[in-house]
């Protein structure tokens, strides 16, 4: 007997006042990344950018605990302009993989999802930006997925468009914006702790 098991995609779309080359700049240049990567309350200390075909970026998020997450983007194409396909996993400082149960993340959290990123320009000045994440597990995955995805995308989105961001800020995050009814909190010391010992002889900051 053959079981198939069902996946479920995220699909996030934002409106840019911005046109499409800057769009295209704060996926592509480290120090734009570093200005929006990361929910409301995270900042982006680090992004070591290696974007090519079959190059991997490294980005760092971090609460305003000094929690840190680091996450590898590894880029299958590049069609200049227009589309960004990379494979998200997680990752040490150095960017070596790990588990996200190393992480003290809870189950179901994939350890890599494919991300399609795409920008058509609406006009000289605006841009249509659609991300498309594939492959969770189930639909309550997708939708902290989403919740970290949505905040995400409006720092991106007044950023480029010079815009002052949201002042609510989450210092306390189960993956990305909510709170999960796992046990588990980013924030927490039980998940700070891992995520410290994950890090290869780096103590967690205080």
């Amino acid at each position: 007997m053959e079981i198939e098991n069902e996946a479920y995609d995220l699909l996030v779309t934002r409106t840019v006042d911005a046109p499409q080359e800057r769009v295209w700049r704060a996926w592509s240049d480290a120090d734009q990344v570093m200005r929006w990567w990361g929910p409301q309350g995270f900042t982006s200390p680090m992004c070591r950018m290696d974007f090519r075909e079959g190059g991997t970026t490294v980005v760092c998020m971090r609460s305003a605990e000094d929690w840190e997450l680091y996450n590898t983007w590894t880029y299958r194409s590049i069609d200049p302009m227009d589309r960004i396909e990379f494979v998200q996993g997680f990752a040490k400082e150095d960017g070596t993989r790990v588990a996200p149960a190393e992480l003290g993340l809870p189950p179901g959290i994939p350890e890599e999802v494919r991300h399609v990123v795409t920008l058509s320009p609406i006009d000289s000045a605006t841009t249509r930006l659609t991300v498309r994440e594939y492959g969770y597990p189930n639909p309550e995955i997708v939708e902290i997925s989403r919740a970290g995805m949505e905040q995400v995308l409006d720092k991106m989105a007044a950023t480029v468009a010079g815009v002052p961001g949201s002042r609510r800020a989450f210092s306390r995050l189960d993956i990305v914006g909510l709170r999960l009814g796992h046990g588990y909190s980013l924030s927490s010391p039980t998940a700070r702790h891992r995520a410290a010992r994950s890090r290869a002889g780096h103590p967690a900051r205080r």
